[in-house]
């Protein structure tokens, strides 16, 4: 009855309306999820001739939008994604029930249901929806029209005033245009980067998503005012460079004398937990300073045998806040949402993107066998993605699609939390739904986030606390929808890349609705040789080595689609290659195998699984994927 009072008074208010900035821009946050240029917001209001209802319905045949939430959507995803553009959360059990009724039986168009969430919003569901609005006509009265830089204005927008003021702050670098603000050279990738021609530099800069080159190799390194980077250096005769961001800039201050409780974090900075003071040292490989003394130029510590030594201050640094996180240079191609380079040894549970907004989890993309191998990746608009290494002298290109997305968010101070351990060097809290990136301790427990949001408090299964620093905060933010690789032939379902050694009993279609098991095919000789299969409609499928040479001729036997695990308590047993299969579901969960081992329960939105192995151990381990035979 309350949502049907609801439903009544929204769609009055939605009859009545007339087109405004403000409610356009509002249509703009809900429908593309990003700010609106004033080209376009000027065009709705004073060219179209369309009421704020007809506004609504145009927008759902513009190419960004089909784009957005493609026709094969399902109407849970379809309002999911709304709440999340609008809110950052996903409806209510009941919301949920009560719109899908009215969107499958056809009483309120989707078009339409967009309008009635943005009438319906109420409490902090409304101050989200006027924050985003109000940053979004600031965008637009900016005169920037760039859609990448319109998404990065609103995406971090909260109920907050403060995300307000980072975000106009954004837009105002935007218009400023990108300036170079610092540059020098290293040799190595220290936990801060360090210009090694200027000892007088009045600041350090930690950098998101860069590769540097091995420790013997001196590179250059830019920042630019919007807090983007990249650093160059020559390797084997070629000049490169990578893009990147500023992850943390500090500024140098004067250490005074007294005592400190700073531990070594890495290669010679130590940092003091109480002050949130970073200390340069000369020496001290192991063990934490305890006082400082001989007018802040000298460290005493103890070290990991309990011999008390000195040490010389080198430089002391604190923590400047940025007023938002860099963004890397644009590219003329407008499809690639993403971009940058890595190394496999740099991709754990979650695909990291170079320090942008969102990072990405990758639906079995192939990648270097070689962990110190770089390679590049672009993501697209359509939420495909590809990875390009040169390994054994070739050239390889790997298509594959999005299976999941997180959004960067900051740190901030919070006591008495519960974010427990999931996977190195992971820690996920429930009551927030997010995840801490900090030092790795095996099952532990982080219960406390301090010193403006830069150290963590973990405490491990004995109950020993560690202090260490929060590399990164991710929030689910998942795509409307699951990336597809286009087929050029109409008879083509499917088409990818893989590796003899990654190729699973169930074959695997990097991201995409449906993998395949087949059978009686021929693949390449060698355990990391690649291949590239084609799947066809009439399930006939072919197999070619990277030259493009004919393999194998065979057939689909078995199809499989990809579901979206949820939270519950399962009991699967472990079945093939990391596969573990419910009966009672008929599901087949992917994480990582276990001798002997039964996944007993779905957790963290899905993304978690506890597997309970021979010995009656428990592990936290990641579900890659879901599948449920079609036949």
């Amino acid at each position: 009855m309350r949502y049907l009072l609801i439903f009544f008074m929204i769609i009055s208010a939605i009859s009545a309306q007339l087109p405004t900035r403000e409610n356009v821009a509002k249509l703009y946050v809900a429908t593309f999820d990003r700010a609106s240029e004033n080209a376009g917001l000027n065009y709705w209001l004073y060219n179209s001739g369309l009421d704020l209802e007809g506004i609504a319905k145009s927008f759902f045949d513009q190419k960004e939008t089909k784009q957005r939430y493609p026709s094969y959507l399902t109407t849970d995803k379809f309002i999911k994604a709304v709440y999340r553009n609008l809110f950052d959360r996903e409806p209510d059990e009941d919301g949920l029930k009560y719109w899908k009724y009215q969107i499958d039986h056809g009483i309120i168009p989707r078009d339409k249901f967009i309008l009635a969430t943005i009438n319906g919003a109420l409490g902090d569901d409304k101050v989200i929806m006027n924050n985003k609005t109000d940053v979004s006509l600031y965008f637009a009265d900016s005169g920037l029209s760039d859609v990448r830089m319109s998404e990065f204005c609103i995406a971090d927008v909260d109920s907050s005033e403060e995300s307000v003021v980072s975000s106009k702050s954004m837009i105002d670098d935007f218009v400023n245009g990108r300036e170079l603000k610092e540059y020098g050279s290293d040799r190595r990738e220290n936990y801060f980067l360090y210009d090694i021609n200027a000892s007088d530099s009045n600041y350090v800069y930690k950098l998101d998503g860069c590769i540097f080159p091995d420790e013997n190799t001196t590179f250059t390194y830019r920042i630019y005012s919007d807090y983007s980077a990249s650093i160059s250096y020559t390797k084997k005769g070629e000049d490169i460079t990578y893009p990147c961001v500023v992850k943390r800039k500090l500024e140098k201050i004067q250490a005074e004398d007294g005592k400190v409780d700073a531990p070594l974090m890495k290669d010679l900075t130590a940092l003091d937990g109480n002050t949130g003071i970073y200390y340069r040292l000369s020496s001290m490989y192991t063990g934490k300073m305890l006082s400082i003394d001989n007018n802040g130029t000298r460290a005493y510590y103890i070290d990991s045998q309990g011999y008390h030594k000195y040490s010389n201050i080198i430089a002391s640094y604190k923590n400047i806040s940025l007023p938002h996180r860099g963004v890397k240079p644009f590219l003329d191609d407008k499809s690639i949402l993403e971009y940058g380079y890595m190394k496999e040894a740099d991709r754990n549970y979650i695909q990291d993107a170079d320090g942008d907004l969102y990072v990405y989890k990758l639906g079995s993309c192939i990648f270097p066998k070689d962990e110190n191998t770089s390679y590049r990746f672009n993501i697209y608009t359509d939420y495909t993605a590809s990875i390009h290494f040169t390994e054994d002298g070739k050239d390889t290109d790997s298509i594959c699609g999005v299976q999941n997305r997180y959004r960067k968010v900051y740190s901030t101070d919070e006591s008495n939390m519960s974010a427990e351990g999931i996977n190195y060097p992971l820690y996920y809290q429930n009551s927030g739904h997010k995840y801490y990136a900090s030092i790795p301790v095996y099952r532990g427990t982080l219960i406390k986030i301090s010193n403006n949001g830069t150290l963590a408090t973990i405490k491990d299964n004995k109950d020993y606390y560690h202090t260490g620093p929060i590399y990164s905060v991710f929030k689910l933010d998942p795509p409307s929808h699951r990336g597809k690789v286009n087929a050029l032939d109409e008879n083509l379902e499917d088409t990818g890349y893989m590796r003899v050694s990654e190729q699973n009993h169930l074959y695997n279609l990097k991201g995409e609705d449906y993998a395949y098991e087949a059978e009686n095919c021929d693949f390449p000789q060698t355990n990391d040789g690649l291949y590239r299969f084609f799947v066809y409609r009439d399930g006939n499928v072919s197999i070619f080595n990277i030259d493009s040479d004919t393999l194998s001729k065979c057939k689909v036997k078995n199809k499989y689609q990809f579901v979206t695990p949820v939270d519950k308590q399962e009991y699967a047993k472990l079945y093939k290659d990391g596969f573990y299969y419910s009966q009672q579901s008929n599901i087949y969960y992917k994480s990582e195998e276990l001798y002997q081992g039964v996944l007993i329960s779905i957790f963290n939105n899905g993304q978690s699984a506890y597997i309970k192995d021979g010995n009656n151990y428990y592990y936290w381990k990641p579900v890659y994927e879901a599948l449920q035979p079609v036949f």
